[in-house]
């Protein structure tokens, strides 16, 4: 009797009793949440080296385009702008190749700009504004409108800045001024709606330069022979600036533009 009793109650130690079977429940579950957490950590740290490897790549990929850049800039004169455009073509996804793009359409405005100042001496505005007047023009639209145009590299320049903008990491100022300069480009070109657009889209953009993209937008808007809308945008420009100090100057530019397209003077 006592050596089955022995047996049987050694047949019962062996089986766990109800804390014990709830401690090896928990360990196992914390075992399973154990790996859980280190799949995740592992995660983690393939994201973060991979995150650390694509930037030190493209770090890379930001130096050598900057290398090809002052390759091509090194270049003597007339052969630098086709190696720039290449170079542009091979990396037009970095700010070296947006930069490239940039110093393209610098260079066809300066060669428009340059053509329009030598019409200039032999055509003074004060002489050409005489031609095609109508009484019922104001002669502040007449003048505009008379000075001469270049279409030929205008048309390469606002091409180039437009290719500039398109890199995605620009600033809101940077493409601003990007803006500002296809606009500049139409109007030498004497595309004065596209010039108008692109004069309006930048002075969208609350930054450094809005004063001048609307300043500009009303001077194409006088360029186009309306009166009241340049009016209109003078006046939106003073009360836009008025009483601020860091862009007092377009609030003075703006009243002295107002004034002399309100001056009788000019009207008739």
């Amino acid at each position: 009797m006592s050596d089955r009793l022995s047996k049987e109650g050694r047949k019962e130690l062996k089986k766990p009793d109800a804390f014990v079977a709830w401690g090896r429940k928990r360990v196992e579950e914390l075992a399973g949440s154990t790996r859980q957490i280190s799949i995740l950590v592992g995660v983690i740290v393939l994201v973060v080296f991979g995150w650390y490897g694509y930037t030190r790549w493209q770090a890379g990929q930001s130096e050598k385009a900057w290398e090809s850049f002052y390759e091509a800039y090194k270049t003597e004169e007339p052969g630098r702008w086709a190696a720039l455009e290449k170079m542009y073509g091979d990396n037009s996804g970095s700010r070296a190749g947006s930069y490239a793009a940039v110093v393209l359409g610098d260079h066809f405005l300066s060669l428009a700009k340059a053509t329009v100042d030598k019409q200039l001496e032999v055509t003074p505005p004060a002489a050409a504004a005489g031609k095609g007047a109508k009484k019922s023009e104001p002669n502040f639209a007449v003048n505009l409108t008379a000075l001469p145009v270049e279409k030929e590299n205008s048309a390469k320049a606002a091409e180039w800045y437009t290719k500039a903008s398109k890199f995605s990491g620009l600033a809101s100022e940077e493409k601003q001024l990007l803006e500002i300069n296809v606009a500049n480009a139409y109007e030498i070109a004497g595309d004065l709606k596209k010039a108008d657009e692109a004069y309006q889209a930048a002075a969208k953009t609350s930054s450094v330069s809005k004063g001048l993209a609307m300043m500009s937008t009303g001077r194409v808007a006088e360029m186009q022979g309306q009166k009241d809308r340049a009016v209109q945008i003078y006046q939106d420009i003073i009360k836009e600036f008025s009483g601020t100090e860091k862009n007092r100057e377009y609030e003075r530019l703006a009243q002295s533009a107002l004034r002399r397209v309100q001056t009788r003077l000019f009207n008739e």
